[in-house]
């Protein structure tokens, strides 16, 4: 969900990766489309300006790992196209598994993009 937040056109944006199936959804639709599918919705968001990403991680489990892959690709994605379009990102019912797989993720971000 994109939800205007600010006077500067800055919105929120809340995703439930906690709750995700990324197993299934990979298994379902694959990489590429899952892929097309979340530049589309940086696409649309880019049209309300910067965001503030909620990412709720309420119900992760460790097959939520098996995404990992696609998510570094996802990441590459975003730092390559849509650089500076996340005004900051905020990590909320984060098991301790979340900052062990942050520490995983952390090297492939760019130091911009970690700062946030």
């Amino acid at each position: 969900a994109l939800l205007p937040t600010g006077y500067d056109g800055t919105c929120l944006q809340v995703q439930m990766l906690g709750r995700a199936d990324v197993g299934g959804l990979l298994d379902d639709v694959g990489e590429e489309r899952a892929l097309r599918a979340s530049t589309l919705r940086n696409e649309r968001a880019l049209l309300l300006g910067k965001r503030v990403l909620v990412l709720d991680m309420e119900g992760l489990s460790p097959s939520t790992l098996r995404g990992l892959p696609t998510f570094k690709r996802l990441i590459d994605i975003m730092q390559r196209h849509y650089p500076g379009s996340v005004a900051s990102i905020l990590v909320v019912n984060c098991p301790l598994l979340v900052w062990t797989a942050y520490k995983v993720v952390q090297p492939w971000l760019a130091p911009e993009t970690a700062a946030r």
